[in-house]
């Protein structure tokens, strides 16, 4: 082998190692892209659950007044229903009236609970609905962050003379060409 095919043998190397270069350097600026798209993705949804749990501390206050109500209306139903048997030697009417009076009590007392609970369980599941996601969209960011390890030697077995070098990424993998006449 002669010192031109020696220096073409090189200056092909040298290419070779530049096109590699290059490559790398665009794979990690991608990464890098693609770590903040995740990163403002996770913040999203870090917005949304703080909203919901917003929401679920703005309910949780009118639900205990609604079930401190709903207690108040009750304790306050069994004692009207008490004084109504105690005064069952009034007029049939007179009872009959009185126990209608404290139905209707007790029934929107429930209706009102059932309302509050039903919206305090939407919010619930709203704030374990993001949370999942969170989590979710952590673990993808997580798993898409790990980089693919980079070669550590390059090995060659053929013998000639370099004719073109030329370098390509194929499924996230650098494919370098080297064309020889065999000599």
């Amino acid at each position: 082998m002669g010192a031109a095919d020696a220096t073409a043998d090189r200056s092909a190397l040298v290419e070779a190692q530049a096109a590699l270069t290059a490559l790398t350097t665009a794979q990690a600026a991608a990464r890098v892209a693609l770590i903040g798209e995740q990163q403002r993705a996770l913040a999203g949804a870090q917005r949304s659950l703080a909203e919901a749990q917003r929401t679920f501390n703005q309910l949780q206050p009118q639900h205990e007044r609604d079930q401190a109500e709903h207690s108040a209306a009750r304790i306050l139903a069994v004692a009207r229903v008490q004084s109504a048997r105690a005064a069952a030697d009034d007029a049939a009417r007179a009872q009959d009236h009185e126990q209608q009076r404290v139905a209707a009590t007790a029934t929107s007392a429930a209706q009102a609970y059932q309302s509050t609970a039903t919206a305090v369980i939407e919010a619930h599941q709203a704030a374990v609905t993001a949370t999942a996601q969170t989590h979710q969209d952590a673990i993808t960011a997580t798993v898409l962050a790990i980089p693919t390890p980079m070669p550590s030697t390059i090995a060659s077995h053929a013998a000639g003379r370099v004719v073109t070098v030329s370098a390509e990424e194929k499924d996230g993998r650098l494919v370098v060409t080297i064309e020889l006449i065999p000599q």
